[in-house]
């Protein structure tokens, strides 16, 4: 498994650019913007690359995020492929990157295909409670869809299990805080499989998810 967050902090997109080959690219204040080589559109800011937010977006294709998602994009290629790609341009920063398998997202266990994942309350984990707080269901789902949600923005957050999806689906009270929070689609990876939740959740709900249960 590639980690790809790993990837993320090694490599800014600003110095992807030049490898990209991107024709008529101009900057403009902190953007680079150019035409789409993917989408063949032609405006001059079809696509625009943010440094400071280390992200892109393509006007044309209406989808945007990280650095791997803008070499999957330009590139017509899946996230994976970008990532290796990645790696394989900058050998250096390869070499700082923890070994693939190192990750707890790779350690293999037993796993079902749809599986219930125990919500533990922070605070009572803290306290050695680990009492079951609430269920929540993730369904097994293909890797192109895990790509294809992973570059649709950049990740509301994302961690060595999984990521949120940037854009929230809606608000409701957190069952871990008991505030007002947005919620997300959730995504997880674990034991060589991909996982897509059945109801959205908050951040604070998807940092205290127990994969135990997988």
């Amino acid at each position: 498994m590639v980690d790809y967050q790993a990837i993320k902090t090694a490599i800014k997109i600003e110095d992807v650019v030049p490898k990209l080959d991107l024709a008529k690219i101009t900057r403009n204040g902190e953007q680079y913007r150019c035409p789409c080589p993917s989408c063949k559109a032609v405006g001059d800011r079809a696509l625009v690359i943010t440094p400071s937010k280390a992200a892109y977006y393509c006007f044309h294709a209406k989808r945007g995020g990280d650095v791997i998602a803008l070499v999957a994009h330009v590139q017509g290629i899946g996230q994976r492929e970008a990532a290796e790609w990645l790696m394989e341009q900058y050998p250096q920063q390869r070499e700082a990157l923890p070994p693939r398998g190192s990750s707890s997202t790779h350690r293999h266990r037993k796993g079902k295909s749809t599986a219930a994942i125990r919500l533990i309350s922070t605070q009572q984990a803290i306290n050695d409670n680990h009492v079951e707080a609430a269920m929540s269901l993730f369904t097994e789902v293909s890797v192109g869809r895990y790509d294809e949600m992973l570059g649709v923005v950049p990740p509301a957050l994302m961690d060595g299990r999984g990521f949120l999806v940037g854009e929230p689906t809606d608000h409701r009270e957190c069952k871990i805080s008991g505030l007002f929070r947005p919620t997300f689609a959730a995504f997880l990876y674990h034991n060589g499989k991909y996982y897509e939740s059945t109801e959205a959740m908050t951040v604070p709900e998807y940092k205290a998810f127990d994969p135990a249960s997988l």
